[in-house]
């Protein structure tokens, strides 16, 4: 993939695919946003803790919101959002690193079968 507002090609994703598997990924492909939600949810226990990391592509397919105001969860990150910071960060820290569950979106996905990860914010 040359440009990065080209969508990938079937061909490509098997290729991807099959590389992150080699690397142990367990990988699922999603045809639409309702789907792809409704594929992280499954994996999710209902009753689980749950951390929801900052990202615009769960936001936008309603997996935070899915997980944080469904009552189907332990969501972490409301709790923490009413938590005072001077006086609470050590106990907002410890919330956010030890839920059972944390979601986040990876920032690239390589044709080799690697993620990178970045963060802005921790």
């Amino acid at each position: 993939m040359d440009k990065w507002n080209e969508i990938a090609t079937d061909e490509v994703l098997e290729k991807t695919k099959a590389a992150l598997e080699v690397n142990g990924f367990i990988v699922q492909i999603a045809e639409t946003n309702e789907e792809a939600k409704e594929m992280a949810l499954a994996l999710i226990p209902k009753g689980a803790e749950v951390m929801t990391n900052t990202s615009k592509t769960f936001d936008d397919i309603g997996l935070s919101a899915a997980i944080n105001e469904s009552g189907d969860f332990d969501a972490i990150h409301p709790k923490v959002l009413k938590m005072d910071r001077d006086t609470q960060q050590k106990e907002i820290n410890n919330m956010r690193m030890s839920a059972d569950w944390n979601t986040g979106s990876a920032h690239a996905v390589t044709h080799d079968g690697h993620i990178l990860v970045a963060s802005g914010s921790g």
